[in-house]
């Protein structure tokens, strides 16, 4: 627990807008001693820059997955033109006279076309999966219009009911 002094000055770094780690380094104190003071003493902090850091740092972190997702779909397509592309097979054989060989064929084996394949699948899934990401935020996003939506036209729904029952009593009373 901290002094009353240190207390005091706390409340007073507080209020002059400081943060938790700067009031900590103004009182020679752990920021968890400033947050656990400060709780009890009931003093907020101000959260914005932190927030306005989060939501940064959020958008920053989309960025990336949009840029990802374009350049995994580039790496798909590169791997899928692979498939028609001449392709350079090659062995080493042993013996008393060890020998290197190559061949060009017109387009990949069996074998190289499989593992073409799955690359490819493997590079559309996670372009997939960095898509659904994205369209998560705007899901959310869109549900929360929706909502604002229904709770004005319930608030209009309310309005013109209200409107309409005053009529009708007024009408049946004559």
């Amino acid at each position: 627990m901290l002094s009353d002094e240190k207390r005091l000055r706390l409340a007073e770094l507080a209020e002059a807008g400081m943060s938790v780690r700067q009031i900590a380094e103004a009182l020679n104190v752990a920021p968890s001693t400033v947050t656990r003071n400060a709780k009890v003493m009931g003093v907020a902090f101000d959260r914005s820059a932190t927030e306005r850091a989060t939501a940064a740092r959020v958008a920053d972190a989309s960025a990336r997955r949009a840029e990802m997702a374009v350049r995994l779909l580039e790496l798909t397509s590169a791997e899928l033109d692979r498939l028609a592309r001449p392709h350079r097979v090659y062995a080493f054989v042993g013996g008393p006279s060890p020998q290197y060989m190559e061949h060009v064929l017109p387009q990949p084996d069996p074998s190289a076309r499989l593992a073409i394949a799955q690359t490819a699948a493997t590079l559309l899934d996670r372009h997939a999966r960095l898509v659904a990401m994205q369209s998560d935020t705007s899901t959310d996003d869109a549900r929360s219009m929706i909502g604002r939506l229904q709770e004005a036209l319930g608030a209009y729904y309310e309005q013109t009911q209200g409107a309409a029952g005053t009529e009708d009593a007024a009408g049946g009373a004559e």
